[in-house]
């Protein structure tokens, strides 16, 4: 969001915004044309650009002339090229008199790449997926969306009094109603379109406004996933590029965890009590998904203080278990850890800035713990090291070799072992990829 161009204008008091920290010399429009210079937008879904930006653009949803929406370019997963693309964007915003609200929200979209028949020139779509995805796979993924829902809104949340911890749920309603357990995933997409239109009754875009939409999903005539492509939209606006990437991750690592407890079945989204629990504290968190049109856009959680325990320790439940998909994502599992406990929105009740969130999150300590995980993986690709009796001597000779401490270079080889995404082999003598 920005500020308009005449500070006088009534529209213009924000409650805890200062003047003096914008620039009202500039409406949105100038500050836009000015990133579009800066980030060098690719404008082409196949093309990841310079910082990864697809556009700069306008949001209908935003007061003063739209504000500034920043879609990037779908790219493989890695925490630093992610934070790279956050910070070059969420910098120079801020630096311009950028600001969140509670009508700004973040989309996650999490899908195997592809280009639809309109795009390509020979009118036919072309998929990163060699054969169709098991159904399965979405539908222990939408159980997972069910069973975490509230975990999620929680840690991303990021509202500035207890009152108004997030904002209204017109565009991102519960998904909750909707369960895999009985129905193909077919059916429980068309049932979201009918239930969730939103503003627009477009078929395209029925059950867009989903807390975790799967409208762009396609499925092949045995109902198997032809084009995988969700998108989360859970996530309130951040100026945090550590707490927006974790938040990426998140979202990855729960298709991950979809792909592995896929081979047992279709996951459950919790016993009787369970669901009670959910049903009880739902409205005080998930709020306004009918509410009529108007300025303000938050959620009332005014009488949510009491269930927050809960809510942390069921946030725990889901970043703990995930931690195998998240252990080699960089930081995001400490950090995911950490909101958890503490969101965004309840360090900015308790007076933190934006600023003071970022140095909490994006620690130095974090930073090298990543960038070791990285130099192990250049080691095991590289073949740096091998011949060696055991995964003791081995981690001596690597720690020896990156200059890092024994302890470390243990401690980050447990966790790529135990993540699966490695394994000791006998006879080469050296960490393989599993």
């Amino acid at each position: 969001m920005y500020t308009p161009v005449c500070g006088t204008c009534p529209s213009f008091q924000r409650e805890g915004n200062p003047i003096e920290n914008s620039d009202i010399r500039r409406d949105a429009e100038a500050v836009r044309e000015e990133m579009r210079q800066l980030l060098s937008p690719s404008e082409f879904v196949g093309s990841v650009g310079k910082h990864g930006v697809l556009q700069v653009t306008k949001d209908n949803s935003l007061l003063h002339n739209g504000g500034i929406e920043v879609p990037t370019v779908g790219r493989r997963v890695h925490w630093s090229s992610f934070y790279r693309m956050c910070q070059n964007i969420i910098d120079p915003i801020v630096e311009r008199g950028g600001f969140v609200n509670e009508r700004c929200g973040q989309h996650f979209h999490v899908l195997a790449g592809y280009l639809d028949s309109n795009t390509t020139r020979v009118g036919k779509t072309v998929s990163e997926l060699e054969v169709p995805m098991p159904e399965i796979i979405l539908a222990n993924l939408h159980q997972l969306h069910r069973r975490y829902e509230l975990a999620m809104f929680w840690i991303m949340s990021s509202g500035a009094t207890m009152n108004h911890l997030t904002r209204w749920a017109r565009f991102r309603q519960s998904l909750r109603r909707f369960s895999a357990l009985g129905s193909r995933m077919q059916r429980v997409q068309a049932e979201m379109g009918e239930a969730i239109v939103g503003m627009n009754s477009a078929s395209a875009l029925r059950g867009k406004y989903a807390s975790v939409a799967y409208h762009f999903c396609r499925f092949d005539g045995g109902g198997d996933v032809s084009t995988f492509h969700i998108e989360n939209r859970i996530a309130d606006g951040v100026l945090s590029p550590a707490v927006a990437t974790a938040w990426a991750m998140l979202c990855y690592a729960l298709v991950l965890k979809a792909v592995r407890i896929s081979q047992y079945g279709i996951m459950e989204d919790g016993t009787t009590e369970y669901r009670t629990k959910v049903k009880e504290i739902q409205p005080h968190l998930i709020d306004g998904e009918l509410r009529e049109w108007g300025n303000k856009r938050f959620a009332n959680t005014s009488g949510l203080d009491p269930h927050t325990p809960w809510l942390r320790e069921n946030a725990r439940e889901l970043i703990q278990w995930l931690k195998p998909e998240l252990s080699n994502l960089g930081p995001a599992f400490e950090i995911l850890l950490s909101l958890a406990d503490r969101p965004c929105s309840i360090r900015l009740t308790e007076g933190d800035s934006w600023s003071e969130i970022e140095a909490a999150m994006h620690v130095p300590e974090r930073v090298e713990q990543s960038q070791m995980q990285d130099d192990l993986r250049e080691v095991i690709d590289l073949a740096t090291i091998m011949d060696i009796e055991d995964v003791e001597a081995w981690v001596q000779e690597v720690a020896g070799y990156l200059g890092h401490e024994i302890e470390d270079v243990s401690e980050a080889v447990r966790g790529m072992i135990s993540s699966g995404e490695f394994r000791w082999s006998e006879p080469i003598g050296a960490l393989i990829t599993a």
